[in-house]
């Protein structure tokens, strides 16, 4: 909606600003795209080296839009 693309725009640089280096998607320049790669790049790494290996994925799709409106409406989070 507006109000969340609007509400985007105003935190996004102090997000940006304060995320950890290795944050990927939701940034400029680091999309999920590079995320699919490393995690492929050190899969293989760990295949030639016979090293067990785990990948957990999250599906955070608009968490952003729900954290911003908990934040910023100051409501007690509903469990779902």
């Amino acid at each position: 909606s507006h109000y969340h693309a609007w509400m985007r725009t105003l935190v996004y640089p102090a997000f940006d600003a304060s995320a950890c280096d290795n944050q990927l998607g939701s940034r400029a320049h680091r999309s999920t795209s590079q995320a699919t790669h490393m995690v492929r790049a050190w899969l293989r790494w760990c295949r030639t080296c016979a090293a067990s290996a785990a990948v957990l994925f999250v599906d955070v799709i608009a968490a952003f839009d729900e954290v911003m409106r908990e934040l910023f409406l100051q409501r007690v989070p509903s469990l779902r």
